[in-house]
């Protein structure tokens, strides 16, 4: 009831597509429960930043994945965004929504989130400061559109999840299906799905 009630104070002060996306989020993450899940039927456009973070075990936060920005290198600290500290900042923007409080070490693998929004999200960061060996300095986030199929690959990359396709395999006379997920996010996963379905029925059909 608590949970409904903040959501929907939530949703009644939403002007993006981005806060709508929060409120529904903190309602559903509030059950922590990993099979309950909210998206929009058509994928909303992401952006970033060309790089991405993630807390470590020290608890401190750092470039972990760099495509395409050469002021800000892999494993630079990120101390602070427009005035909130790194902690801050998880605890604003990925926390309430992406993690289950009741599997503790999932906060580090979600912050990975922290870099990434919905496309002209009015809460995402804009200038942060960094510090790299002893040195400290701001930049001005980049941000760029990206495609949701891409999205998914960086997130991977950066938490070291990458997977197989979902596909079906023949070594001599068995056959394998490899299904890594069935939590599809894109439309490549629903095709692999799709395609594996009707490839599995052309192989039941022939024996």
């Amino acid at each position: 009831t608590e949970g409904r009630s903040l959501a929907l104070n939530q949703a009644a002060t939403a002007t993006h597509a981005a806060d709508y996306w929060r409120a529904v989020s903190l309602y559903t993450n509030g059950f922590r429960d990993g099979h309950i899940w909210f998206g929009f039927n058509q994928p909303m456009r992401r952006a970033w930043p060309h790089f991405l973070t993630a807390r470590d075990a020290t608890c401190k936060t750092r470039v972990v994945l760099n495509d395409g920005e050469p002021y800000v290198p892999l494993g630079a600290e990120l101390l602070a965004c427009d005035g909130l500290d790194a902690e801050s900042l998880l605890r604003k923007l990925v926390d309430p929504y992406r993690w289950n409080a009741d599997i503790p070490h999932e906060r580090n693998t979600n912050s990975v989130f922290l870099m990434t929004a919905i496309e002209d999200d009015p809460q995402k960061p804009s200038t942060c400061r960094f510090r790299v060996d002893d040195r400290e300095f701001d930049h001005s986030l980049r941000w760029s559109l990206i495609s949701q199929d891409r999205f998914a690959e960086l997130i991977d990359q950066a938490t070291g999840r990458a997977q197989a396709r979902i596909a079906l395999h023949q070594i001599g006379p068995v056959w394998f299906g490899s299904l890594p997920t069935f939590h599809l996010q894109v439309p490549t996963q629903v095709d692999d799905m799709r395609a594996l379905i009707s490839e599995l029925g052309q192989v039941v059909g022939k024996l």
